[in-house]
């Protein structure tokens, strides 16, 4: 032995095990490093990685649900600080000596970066978070934990990497080849090893058990049995993350046994042993309980066979193997239930394969000559096909089927846009249509309104293209602009099928009204006031003089619906702290502009915002289209009380200086053109669109379903989208399963374009000097990515494929 390595042996005598000729794993003697005045934590690193591994493998899972794309993010926001602080909470709790005992530091509570995060708190928190965001997004919790369910143990796994380089978390000592070597660490220099007189850093003698390891391997073995279990047998309602939990605490309760740092105990056996027992034995008793699957959907569309009208048989399905996934129109089902009026849990489509349920005798019904169906047949949400998917062949309906659909009745209430679409929409389909509305006249607003790309293929698909070709006016990108004139966003070419289109709301309105038909009975001075679902009857409105029943009952009377707040009281109408201003300057007397100056675009300053858009030249006299000049103006606060011409002469002060043409455009309006109008959505939006009633149902749609801010421009885009989307389910469908299918299929699309809204109504009500220096810094990359992706992503909707 050399005379280093005897003096370094009598310093340290620590050091011996390093002299032990078996193999044996190695520890960092360094936890943080320095990166200028700021620490760089491996624990928090592992952390980290364990995140993003988390959020990747759910992103993916949801999306196989039919979730729309980024939810995942929006999840986090909520789920992680919950789940740290949970986990933080739970480990002080739990180990109190070190921060309360005595020479405990309390403060030191708060230093996670040093390590100390229960895995039970950090679940519960986690949960907890995750379940706020999920109401907030409209998707069942069930269905966001068993997404969850593979990627929460393999962030784990991630995460015990971070015990590892502190050193901690090791099991009693062992002469494995695997055995670890332990660090003896520095007490005032945290996350780095003591170091003796050569410099070298010292050892605890021994080697112990990697219980760190041994965790993080078992994680990842969890993971992969959570995987193999849901895919065979298709767990779902929860399911899927129970066995997560108990793989998990199967493997903690023999791995907790191992090791040997310091915890709290009772009857001598430490507390995380006990925890694992009873997080166990609940898991367990909720696996076996919730035997019936309430997230499982067949992958694609169910093959029906024609059968005899008095037939009691369900119909065959097959379940081939999936399609991929689009971005949108979503999968055939979302992997969730809808839930009924009566608050229980409706039954999602089944395939063959599932466990068989109990289902309640069927009873035939001699008015209709065919039996009521269960209500675990396969759903025929799966009309929906990605653009240029090729489609199975469809068997023709039965005759039972066309007969069912000849004698259809619709109430409609509402005669707004989206009520004047869908009852045009269901006439033409054979339905005989009651159209309700509250007003005394129907007449529509003296403004425009823009329809992205998304909105004219509703449009189309549900026969008003002609209508509206003649009175549609191409708008163009017209860039960002500053209130000095600077420009945030360049005006960029926009391709023609991307191009949205303005119109007169008044040219909209007559080409709804003409394409009603005579199967629609419009009756106006009608104001519903009850709505009755549930049971075996038909569903119905009141008007406090009748009761219009009917097959299928629209809600489309506005973000105000007397039927969503009785079917839906969860939705909240609230109000987003700004208003607008509109109006549509006729084309007589439309300012004129330089030709190198824009009419069109969008100019944003402090809580301020200006967009204008050309109508066109053509005027009543010379085409369809009225022509003229629209533009909006939005400003941070509550709508204003005095009267149009003050209201007027507020906006030409509040926009006084901005750049050509708002002086122009403010000049040339006239009190008379003013709508003003306050910004209201719904926070949270209803948790189902649809409600099952008998043999029909209750569905609803546009600001009744869905109100939001205006800033993507999609609230008559996505009303369209529903009339025409349940336009094809119905052709497709059952009237019952039509209804299922319909909020499966609006839920995740219409929370995707929520979430884009409110992340751009961020960007744009931006206020304060720095953060608007912020803004207008970032906007051009930013906007570029948010309208790149948010606006074009809302746009990329394709009506329903239907092959009737």
């Amino acid at each position: 032995m050399s005379p280093t390595r005897e003096t370094a042996v009598a310093c340290a005598p620590v050091t011996l095990a390093s002299l032990t000729p078996q193999a044996a794993l190695p520890s960092p003697s360094t936890a943080v490093w320095q990166l200028g005045p700021v620490p760089i934590r491996a624990y928090a690193l592992c952390i980290v990685a364990g995140i993003v591994v988390a959020c990747l493998v759910t992103e993916y899972r949801l999306r196989r649900r039919g979730v729309a794309p980024g939810a995942v993010l929006d999840i986090a926001v909520w789920a992680v600080p919950a789940g740290i602080i949970g986990a933080r909470i739970y480990h002080v709790i739990t180990s109190p000596g070190k921060y309360f005992g005595t020479g405990g530091d309390p403060l030191a509570a708060f230093a996670i970066w040093e390590g100390g995060l229960g895995i039970w708190g950090a679940v519960a928190g986690g949960a907890v978070g995750a379940w706020l965001a999920a109401r907030q997004l409209g998707i069942p919790f069930a269905v966001v934990a068993d997404a969850l369910a593979p990627g929460l143990p393999l962030a784990q796994a991630v995460g015990r990497f971070g015990n590892w380089f502190n050193n901690e978390l090791y099991g009693g000592r062992t002469t494995l080849p695997w055995g670890l070597e332990i660090h003896r660490m520095d007490p005032d220099n945290p996350g780095r090893a003591l170091r003796d007189e050569a410099g070298q850093p010292i050892l605890e003698p021994g080697l112990y058990h990697p219980t760190f390891a041994y965790e993080a391997l078992w994680n990842v073995g969890v993971a992969l049995l959570v995987l193999a279990v849901d895919r065979r047998f298709r767990l779902g309602r929860g399911r899927a993350f129970a066995l997560y939990v108990m793989g998990y605490t199967a493997g903690r309760f023999w791995i907790e046994l191992m090791r040997t740092d310091e915890a709290t105990e009772i009857l001598g056996v430490r507390l995380n042993v006990w925890t694992s027992v009873l997080v166990f034995l609940g898991a367990l008793v909720y696996f076996l309980r919730a035997r019936a699957p309430a997230s499982t959907w067949c992958r694609s569309r169910p093959t029906r066979r024609p059968r005899s009208p008095t037939a009691g048989t369900s119909p065959s399905v097959t379940c081939p193997a999936p399609r991929p996934a689009p971005t949108w129109p979503p999968r055939a089902a979302t992997g969730w239930s809808a839930r009924s009026s009566s608050g229980r849990t409706g039954k999602p489509a089944r395939c063959p394969t599932d466990p068989p349920e109990r289902t309640a005798p069927r009873r035939s019904r001699t008015s209709r000559s065919r039996p009521v169906r269960s209500r675990s047949r396969p759903s025929v949400a799966a009309v929906w096909t990605a653009p240029g998917t090729p489609t199975p062949a469809r068997v023709p309906p039965t005759a039972t089927a066309e007969a069912d659909m000849a004698v259809r009745t619709a109430v409609v209430v509402g005669a707004g846009i989206g009520g004047l679409a869908v009852a045009g929409a269901l006439a033409r389909s054979g339905w005989q249509v009651t159209l309700l509305e509250q007003a005394d006249r129907v007449r529509p607003e003296p403004t425009a309104v823009v329809l992205w790309p998304n909105g004219v293929r509703a449009l189309r698909a549900l026969g008003l293209g002609a209508g509206l070709d003649a009175v549609a006016t191409p708008l163009p990108d017209g860039g960002i602009r500053r209130p000095d004139g600077h420009w945030l966003v360049q005006p960029r070419p926009t391709p023609s099928e991307r191009t949205p289109v303005v119109v007169h709301q008044e040219d909209l309105h007559d080409a709804l009204v003409a394409g009603l038909g005579d199967r629609v009975d419009l009756r106006t001075g009608v104001t519903v006031r009850t709505v009755r679902t549930g049971g075996n009857g038909r569903p119905s409105v009141g008007d406090g003089h009748q009761q219009h029943e009917a097959d299928l009952i629209v809600a489309a009377d506005g973000v105000e619906s007397v039927i969503r707040r009785q079917l839906a009281p969860e939705a909240r109408v609230v109000a987003s702290g700004s208003a607008t201003w509109r109006a549509v300057i006729p084309w007589y007397r439309a300012p004129r502009v330089p030709a190198d100056q824009p009419l069109g675009g969008e100019i944003l300053g402090a809580g301020y915002r200006f967009v204008s858009a050309s109508l066109g030249d053509r005027g009543s006299a010379g085409g369809t289209a009225r022509g003229g000049v629209y533009w909006v103006a939005t400003a941070a606060g509550a709508p204003r009380p005095e009267p149009a011409e003050t209201q007027l002469g507020l906006l030409r002060r509040w926009f006084a200086g901005w750049p050509a043409p708002v002086d122009a455009l403010l000049a040339a309006t006239e009190p008379a053109d003013l709508v003003q109008q306050e910004v209201r959505e719904l926070r949270p939006l209803p948790r189902q669109y649809a409600f099952r009633s008998g043999p029909g149902g209750v569905v609803l749609l546009g600001d009744a379903a869905h109100a939001m801010p205006p800033h993507l421009g999609q609230g008559a885009c996505l009303a369209f989208e529903d009339a025409a989307t349940l336009q094809s389910l119905l052709r497709e469908a059952r009237l019952p399963d039509a209804v299922t299918g319909y909020d499966r299929t609006r839920r995740p699309r219409v929370a995707a374009v929520v979430r884009q809204t409110r992340r751009m109504s961020a960007v744009l009500q931006t206020r304060g000097r720095l953060a608007l220096r912020a803004r207008d810094a970032a906007l051009g990359p930013i906007t570029t990515r948010l309208l790149g992706s948010a606006a074009s992503s809302a746009a990329q909707w394709r009506p329903p494929a239907s092959s009737a």
